[in-house]
């Protein structure tokens, strides 16, 4: 089995992984927005804490800042409280 590339493919091999890379921080920017509108709000500080960020290994990051650490217990409930997920309903729109 023989493979050809083409010199022209290998050139655009940069140019893509650039535009995965904006559409992957476009996609987890829009994930953090979305999941500020649908976060529980008292005081709207966990939802300003919402926010996308890119792990360096081109993975990105969609989360709350630590000292919100309560979001988790927002996202998934305790013993004492519902559920009020915003952030997995945010991502799973965003699903293909």
């Amino acid at each position: 089995m023989v493979t050809r590339i083409h010199h022209q493919e290998i050139q655009r091999i940069p140019q893509r992984n650039r535009q995965v890379q904006e559409r992957m921080r476009d996609s987890a920017e829009a994930i953090a927005q979305l999941a500020a509108q649908l976060a529980p709000k008292d005081t709207g500080a966990l939802a300003a804490s919402i926010h996308a960020e890119e792990q360096g290994d081109g993975t990105w990051h969609v989360s709350w800042d630590k000292e919100h650490f309560y979001g988790i217990f927002q996202e998934l409930g305790t013993e004492h409280s519902r559920a009020q997920p915003f952030l997995r309903p945010a991502a799973k729109r965003f699903e293909r």
